[in-house]
């Protein structure tokens, strides 16, 4: 990937920007539509390090108001994004 990734949260008094790194950019872009954690976590293939990395970009996308996460219920087809 060329250059750094900004991703910018519209609607604020001022923008408030955050430089994605790869996993976030991985991330926004899957989540267009929503999507359950346990399938993002499948992009890690097994590996508890990359299951860490996508977790941790999940918590900071979040924290950044740039995801929301929702819980649902077990065997809900709504997906959280």
């Amino acid at each position: 990937m060329r250059g750094g990734v900004r991703a910018t949260l519209l609607g604020q008094a001022f923008t408030v920007e955050h430089e994605l790194n790869a996993v976030e950019v991985y991330l926004v872009r899957r989540l267009e539509k929503p999507a359950a954690v346990s399938e993002l976590l499948t992009a890690a293939n097994g590996s508890a390090s990359d299951e860490n990395a996508i977790l941790a970009a999940i918590d900071s996308l979040q924290r950044h108001g740039l995801v929301h996460v929702m819980e649902i219920a077990q065997g809900s087809r709504e997906g959280p994004s």
